[in-house]
Order: C-alpha cells, then sequence, then structure tokens
C-alpha cells in the first residue's frame, strides 16, 4: 500500500512551483525543499497535510532531533560522538 496521499502530492507540487515561479527559486533551492516536505510526510506516514495540528509539529521537532545525531555520524564519523555529546551537554 503507498503511502503517499494524493492531496498532499497536489499540495506538494503548487507550493513547489509557486516557490519557482512567484518567488524565483533556483531549482537547487526547489530540491531541498522537497526533500524537506518528503522527511515531514514519512513523519506522518500518509496523513493529510490538511489535518495539521500543533502536536504533530512538536512530534516532528523530536523525530528531527532524534535523527540529528545519525546525521552528524554520517558526515563526519571520526568527530561525530564529540558533537553529539556536546549537543547533549548543552540542552
Amino acid at each position: 500500500m503507498s503511502k503517499h496521499n494524493q492531496n498532499n502530492l497536489r499540495i506538494k507540487r503548487k507550493y513547489l512551483l509557486w516557490l519557482k515561479d512567484a518567488r524565483g527559486l533556483s531549482e537547487a533551492s526547489v530540491d531541498k525543499v522537497a526533500a524537506s516536505i518528503s522527511t515531514y510526510e514519512q513523519f506522518l506516514k500518509g496523513k493529510d497535510f490538511r489535518a495539521f495540528h500543533i502536536e504533530q509539529a512538536r512530534g516532528f521537532k523530536r523525530y528531527l532531533t532524534a535523527l540529528r545525531p545519525c546525521a552528524d555520524l554520517l558526515a563526519n564519523p571520526e568527530g561525530a560522538e564529540q558533537r553529539t555529546t556536546s549537543h547533549y551537554q548543552n540542552r
């Protein structure tokens, strides 16, 4: 079963076109926005964007925070442990 919501795809397509045409963003910038929206879609697991609730935003922030140490490790395996430790100590 597909986890893509058809309404979300339409909203996303219209928004990305608006960013490119009306705002004049480059193709690379639009691609980064599309990747960010896809991350949010994965978090929602197919739920409709229109059913937004503040708790989803809070949950997404926690989700991104949990992913951050993994991204640090992929970017720099030698220094990730030090950055991850300091990240949690500064909270």
